[in-house]
């Protein structure tokens, strides 16, 4: 095991860990994983996305495997209505929760950040 802390792996612009990359079309499975280190103790992760001045949507991630020092989590869902939504995550422990958010353009940060930003076209959109 390391001897430092390890970060929580989670970057929308990586198809690793989001997928389609970018915008979404209404009703279009988005895929999303996210990789926790084991020592944190989770046992559930989930996304909470928010629409702007709308409704909040929570989906459960499943714990997939482990890799390394890692838990991998993975969910899919989708959202039937255009517009414009933010998400974070929480993490549960045996002993609590942690929210966590956006730090920078590639990184994660616990309890402080920004959301990410998830833009939702209309179904009958073209290129």
């Amino acid at each position: 095991m390391s001897n430092y802390p390890l970060r929580i792996l989670y970057d929308s612009a990586k198809k690793e860990h989001k997928s389609p990359f970018g915008r979404i079309v209404a009703d279009e499975n988005c895929r999303v994983s996210i990789s926790v280190p084991i020592s944190t103790g989770a046992i559930e992760v989930k996304i909470i996305i928010e629409q702007e001045g709308g409704q909040t949507l929570t989906v459960p991630l499943g714990s997939i495997c482990d890799e390394d020092e890692y838990r991998r989590f993975s969910g899919v869902f989708s959202l039937n209505e255009e517009g414009l939504y933010f998400y974070y995550y929480v993490i549960r422990k045996e002993c609590g929760s942690f929210r966590l958010f956006r730090y920078g353009d590639h990184d994660t940060n616990i309890e402080d950040g920004e959301k990410w930003q998830l833009t939702v076209l209309p179904r009958d959109y073209k290129v």
